[in-house]
């Protein structure tokens, strides 16, 4: 009887290795994310992915943006990004259990990898599968880029102003400006409607009109003000002076 169980136990142990590696196999077919180490996915206005070369017009170098941004985008949308490997453990464990526990509709918890990879191979549509497959080609992605690849490929794909993909073409788009020569204001804009940008810009449009029903926006630049804080970016007399300024900034879309 023994004997039988440790033979179980065996052929089960070679089942659950073999099924990994199947799974791992067919997903790096599908979702090629090693593309990414000599190409970035550029989008359009539809989302559509096209694969692209670094020497492309609109492709922006991380040396080329401004280091307030850079710092301010990761401290709110990935603050450990540099301490882990493409999966944040802590913010997983609190999504898991925001979804099973609590009950709520599963939620993000993404990094800059996971995105990074949703962006170049998946839609918006929330799945377990799709955070499966984040899973484990975030984990690829630190095997065979850098942080600084990783980050520079992030910020030319992403979404940061509405329908409009990577830093360079929302810059040029907003403030008619590259990433290098972004102020202050006009970073903690383009962070604080980064979650959603169709969605924030439209209420930061009616926080300056003054047809906003609830603060959303005035809410999301205090939050995004705070954290810059809270990593030691901003003092609070520099943050207090941010705030008057952008509360009465006249932002609009061309």
């Amino acid at each position: 009887m023994h004997k039988f169980l440790k033979n179980k136990a065996f052929f089960m142990l070679i089942g659950v290795v073999l099924t990994t590696l199947s799974f791992t196999l067919y997903i790096n077919i599908k979702y090629p994310a090693k593309k990414l180490k000599k190409a970035y996915c550029s989008k359009d206005s539809k989302g559509k992915v096209t694969w692209r070369g670094f020497n492309h017009h609109n492709y922006n170098y991380l040396r080329k943006t401004k280091k307030f941004f850079v710092k301010s985008l990761l401290i709110n949308e990935d603050w450990g990004f540099y301490d882990h490997w493409g999966i944040d453990v802590r913010q997983l464990f609190l999504a898991i259990s925001d979804t099973i526990v609590d009950g709520k509709k599963l939620r993000g918890a993404s990094t800059v990898e996971q995105q990074l990879i949703k962006n170049c191979f998946f839609s918006n549509e929330r799945s377990y599968f799709r955070k499966i497959v984040e899973f484990f080609l975030s984990l690829e992605l630190n095997m065979i880029l850098n942080k600084r690849q990783i980050l520079e490929r992030y910020l030319n794909t992403v979404e940061f102003a509405p329908k409009i993909y990577s830093l360079k073409k929302a810059t040029n788009y907003l403030f008619s400006k590259n990433p290098s020569e972004l102020d202050r204001i006009e970073s903690i804009i383009l962070v604080a409607i980064f979650p959603n940008p169709s969605y924030y810009s439209a209420q930061w449009l009616k926080m300056i009109e003054g047809t906003e029903v609830k603060p959303i926006m005035s809410n999301r630049i205090k939050r995004v003000l705070s954290m810059l804080r809270l990593g030691k970016v901003l003092d609070e007399n520099e943050s207090e002076l941010l705030e008057l300024e952008l509360m009465n900034y006249e932002f609009s879309l061309p």
